[in-house]
């Protein structure tokens, strides 16, 4: 069973990798954006299906200096720049735990109806955009948790906290 769980890890994360490499268009086709939701809802429904017993729900804390790498990772590596135009950016104060800074974005190309205007990443973007990324994007989730998030983990993370989904590869 691990091993079909794995098979469909690694096919997600080598489209979701192939994306943020320029190997598919940005935005996505049709075919695409078909293709990645399937893959992302097959980890899910696996996962549920093949959970030991009863499923624990559980809390996780996720440290602000993760989320601050994330948003790092997004726009000072460039994980965004392909669809995001910054329109103001402050970088956290590194002596204060507390401080994320300011991110106010506008997308280059719109997604009629989802991503027309400025968007500012307040608090409340961040829990949402974390628990997106936990519930859909579980692989990706896990490479933050452990240290190991890039570029395409801040795109991803940053992404689900403005829009509440993937509208950019």
């Amino acid at each position: 069973m691990k091993d079909a769980l794995d098979d469909l890890i690694d096919a997600a994360r080598a489209f979701t990798d192939a994306s943020a490499h320029g190997l598919y268009a940005r935005p996505f086709n049709e075919a695409q954006v078909v293709a990645r939701d399937w893959l992302a809802r097959a980890v899910a429904a696996y996962t549920m299906d093949h959970l030991p017993g009863d499923a624990f729900h559980i809390r996780v804390d996720v440290p602000r200096a993760l989320v601050r790498s994330l948003i790092a990772s997004a726009i000072d590596s460039g994980g965004s720049r392909s669809w995001a135009v910054v329109v103001a950016y402050t970088k956290p104060d590194p002596g204060d735990p507390d401080d994320l800074g300011a991110l106010v974005v506008k997308a280059d190309e719109y997604v009629e109806g989802k991503s027309e205007g400025e968007h500012r990443l307040t608090p409340d973007c961040v829990r949402r955009g974390l628990e997106a990324m936990a519930q859909t994007y579980p692989w990706h989730f896990a490479d933050a948790m452990r240290g190991h998030g890039d570029m395409v983990t801040g795109d991803v993370f940053l992404q689900l906290a403005l829009f509440g989904e993937l509208l950019y590869g």
